[in-house]
Formats: structure tokens, C-alpha cells, sequence
């Protein structure tokens, strides 16, 4: 949420590579999700990021790995 707010897509690129378990929609104490954040603060490249990785999470996640160069 807070890498989404500042637009620091580098962080939000990163933590979606990791491959970890990610609730894109969880929502935090007021009702909102991390794009939400993004799109308030009008973060588009952060935007556009989140909605590729919730059409395909697998592609975006592939890509975003080759690009920082982790295994997988």
C-alpha cells in the first residue's frame, strides 16, 4: 500500500516477483485496495501494473522476474 501511495513502482515490481502469495484486493483499515491507492494518487504506471498482474499473474510475474534477474 505505502509503495503504491509514494509511486515507488520499483518496490511494487519487486514484492510481485518474488513470487510470494499476494492479495492484490486485500483492503486496508478504510476499505480500500492497493489500487485504489495508486489510482487516487494517480500513480498510472503503478495502475497499469496492478491491473496486468490481475489479468495474468503468471505473465506479469515472468516478466517482472526476467527483470530483475531472479531465478524462475
Amino acid at each position: 500500500m505505502v509503495a503504491c501511495q509514494n509511486g515507488q513502482i520499483e518496490i511494487v515490481k519487486y514484492l510481485l516477483a518474488l513470487g510470494r502469495v499476494i492479495d492484490i484486493n486485500k483492503k486496508d483499515d478504510d476499505g480500500k485496495t492497493a489500487f485504489d491507492v495508486a489510482r487516487k494518487a494517480e500513480k498510472t504506471n503503478i495502475v497499469e501494473l496492478i491491473e496486468s498482474f490481475q489479468k495474468n499473474q503468471n505473465e506479469t510475474r515472468t516478466k517482472l522476474r526476467k527483470e530483475f534477474d531472479l531465478p524462475g
